[in-house]
């Protein structure tokens, strides 16, 4: 969702959160805040993705060392598991 218009040398700062997961953390949604300044959003980009094992070229939970690093991820104020 577009909100303001960034220019060429604003500095931008982009917060991202986790907004839900599976608990195996195989599927998950981001949402990416992009702030011109500490007060102003410039957008808000969401993202649904999910692991796919490129050999199988099928859908798979993640090697441990992701779910490590997505149990410290931030939270959204909306979180929620998916089921």
């Amino acid at each position: 969702m577009f909100k303001r218009e960034i220019r060429l040398g604003d500095p931008v700062t982009i917060n991202v959160e986790l907004v839900k997961c599976r608990k195996d953390y195989s599927r998950w949604t981001f949402r990416h805040t992009m702030m011109k300044n500490p007060e102003t959003v410039a957008a808000i980009l969401t993202v649904d993705g999910a692991w796919i094992d490129i050999a199988k070229r099928k859908l798979a939970n993640p090697y441990e060392v992701v779910r490590a690093t997505f149990e410290e991820m931030p939270r959204a104020s909306d979180f929620e598991w998916m089921e």
